[in-house]
């Protein structure tokens, strides 16, 4: 099976992705959207598993390039996990290993989970805690009708 996987945990912070198969274009905005979330909600490090990845396309090269670019920026590790030799002499010919790191570790038992399903469970926290913190900004009346919900999406966003 092809496609991108992650773990919803943060253990320490760390947030992990798996791309599995072949990971082409169709993944791309998949891809930037999930590392985009995990460094807007806190990751300090980025790890991205490739043990299984036996091909990725420029789009989805590129896209990784993307995310490390941006991590780098926030001061964000993105680290490329067990990578296959094939997948890293592809991201090294195209230059990503300029911005992305390549270790061997340990991937901790962790539940994965599709991008798609943790994507869409996101945007829904996302556009509840945006509506909820609005209501409190236009209103004072609101915050103590609405802080525990705030305080419970934001701990779930992390």
């Amino acid at each position: 099976m092809s496609g991108i996987d992650v773990s919803v945990e943060l253990e320490n912070s760390v947030a992990w992705l798996k791309l599995s198969g072949r990971v082409t274009l169709e993944f791309g905005e998949q891809l930037k959207a999930v590392g985009q979330f995990f460094l807007n909600n806190g990751a300090k490090s980025l790890r991205i598993e490739m043990s299984e990845c036996i091909f990725m396309d420029s789009t989805i090269m590129g896209v990784l390039a993307m995310v490390a670019l941006e991590g780098y920026k926030r001061d964000v590790a993105v680290e490329s996990v067990n990578t296959t030799r094939e997948a890293e002499e592809l991201l090294t010919v195209l230059g990503v290993h300029k911005v992305i790191k390549f270790v061997s570790a340990d991937v901790p038992s962790v539940s994965w989970r599709s991008a798609d399903e943790i994507m869409e469970v996101a945007m829904n926290s996302s556009v509840i805690l945006d509506a909820h913190k609005t209501l409190m900004d236009v209103s004072d009346e609101n915050i103590s009708k609405f802080s525990a919900v705030v305080k419970c999406l934001e701990n779930e966003l992390k």
